[in-house]
Formats: C-alpha cells, sequence, structure tokens
C-alpha cells in the first residue's frame, strides 16, 4: 500500500530526470521506505496527484488482472496504476523514438545515459510497479533496493537468480517449505508477464502516443527473456564459481 507520509530519514531516494531536446525537462522520484521497500508518497497535493484526482484507467475493475487477489472494496484503485498516474501524464503524449537523456541517482551512484524515450523510461515504470503494493509484482520489489536501470538481459538474469535464492534461504531459515531449483522464480515471471499484458490496456487508455506502452512493452521483454536467460546462464557460471565448486565444498 503507498503511503501518503514521507520520513526523510526513513526512505531511499531514487530520482529520474529527463532532458528532452526541445529544452523540457522531466523530473519523477522515487522514494522507498529503507526497510520495507515499499514506495512512500508525500502528502497528496497538486504536485503529486493528476488534476482531478485519480484517473479512471486506475480503478481496480478496469482491466483487473486475472490473478489480482485484491477486491475493489478494499482497494478501490490498482496499485501499480496509482503508481504511475503521475508518470502516465508526463509521458502520455510523447512517441516512443523520442531522444532524451535521462540521469538516474540512487543513494550509492548517479547514472547518465542518452537513448529513445521508450528505453529511457523502462526502468522506471519497472521499479514504481514492483514496490507499488502490488501482490503480484511485489515479489520482486527486494530488487529495488539495488536498482540497476538499463541492465541487460544477463545483469537481470544474475539479479534475479540471486534474489530468489536469498528469498529460499531465508525461508529455510525460519523453517518454512524452500526450494532451490529455480522453478519458482520462472513461475514469478510468468505472473509477472500476465501482469504486463493485461497493465497495457490500462496504459493504452491513459496515453494518446506510445511512449507508456513500448516501454512497458520493453519491460514485458525482460520479464520474458529471464527464464530463458536462467537457463542460458548457469552453465556459464561455473568456471566463474570455479572456486566454490571443489570437492571440499568451501
Amino acid at each position: 500500500m503507498i503511503s501518503e507520509t514521507v520520513n526523510e530519514t526513513d526512505t531511499l531516494l531514487i530520482r529520474y530526470t529527463f532532458e528532452f531536446e526541445d529544452g523540457h525537462r522531466e523530473s519523477h522520484e522515487v522514494r522507498l521506505h529503507r526497510e520495507s521497500l515499499e514506495l512512500c508518497e508525500p502528502v497528496k497535493s497538486e504536485r503529486t496527484q493528476p488534476a482531478g484526482g485519480l484517473p479512471e484507467w486506475t480503478r481496480l475493475e478496469n482491466h483487473k488482472c486475472a490473478s489480482c487477489p485484491l477486491t475493489s472494496d478494499a482497494h478501490p484503485h490498482c496499485p501499480a496504476a496509482v503508481a504511475l498516474a503521475n508518470v502516465s501524464t508526463s509521458f502520455g503524449n510523447r512517441m516512443s523514438y523520442t531522444p532524451v537523456h535521462v540521469t538516474v541517482e540512487t543513494p550509492t551512484r548517479t547514472i547518465t545515459r542518452q537513448a529513445s524515450l521508450q528505453e529511457a523510461l523502462f526502468p522506471l515504470l519497472g521499479l514504481r510497479m514492483a514496490t507499488s503494493g502490488c501482490p503480484i509484482l511485489s515479489k520482486l520489489r527486494p530488487m529495488a533496493r539495488f536498482h540497476l536501470p538499463f541492465a541487460d538481459s544477463e545483469e537481470t538474469a544474475y539479479r534475479a537468480i540471486s534474489m530468489y535464492l536469498v528469498s529460499q534461504f531465508l525461508r529455510q531459515s525460519k523453517g518454512l517449505p524452500a526450494e532451490f531449483d529455480l522453478r519458482g522464480l520462472a513461475e514469478i515471471y510468468e505472473q509477472v508477464h500476465e501482469v504486463n499484458l493485461t497493465f497495457s490496456k490500462r496504459l493504452a487508455q491513459a496515453s494518446s502516443s506510445d511512449a507508456n506502452i513500448n516501454s512497458l512493452t520493453t519491460l514485458d521483454m525482460f520479464a520474458q527473456d529471464v527464464p530463458w536467460s536462467i537457463e542460458a546462464a548457469l552453465p556459464s557460471l561455473d568456471q566463474v564459481f570455479a572456486p566454490y565448486l571443489k570437492s571440499s565444498g568451501v
């Protein structure tokens, strides 16, 4: 659930700044609770809410995902849609091929890149959706702590595998069932793919141009690619992890 209050000492700040050739500059901040990594927002204001309040396309029942466990009584609006309301408004009338210079500031590094808007935007969409409170996408939330924009498929697969194995180690340490053959990780990304497909219908309602939709498509391509990348990456890791594969096991 997105919090409406912010305590600066309890949050991590990630800032995306987009600079266009026409001189327009757009900045979007992502504030995460330091411990839970849930998305939090400042108190509602004209700066943090679209004019007229949340748009119709954010309502939970508007293209609700088939696997969504939420009810409209408790959650009138889709958490992931609410998290993207301002972003979709900012870029809804821009084309995906628009060139842009993007700067991403995290607590530990600053990353800059010249790219198309589609390429520059999809890491921001993924970050906000994963930390929004969506019960399906929240499985990817741990990766937000070490957010790595513009990662390629190999980097994404490595981070996803690491995240999943840590989660299973934690489950095991608490006496919960755990599995280490990565089948569960593939299932997670299958569910993410289903969410992305349905969510694209929401964004189509919110956008007059294709930047938002194509950015989500790019994000989904990475989601579909992760299971394949896992299969491809594991054999190639034998040499990298050779010191751990000795008979002593240490």
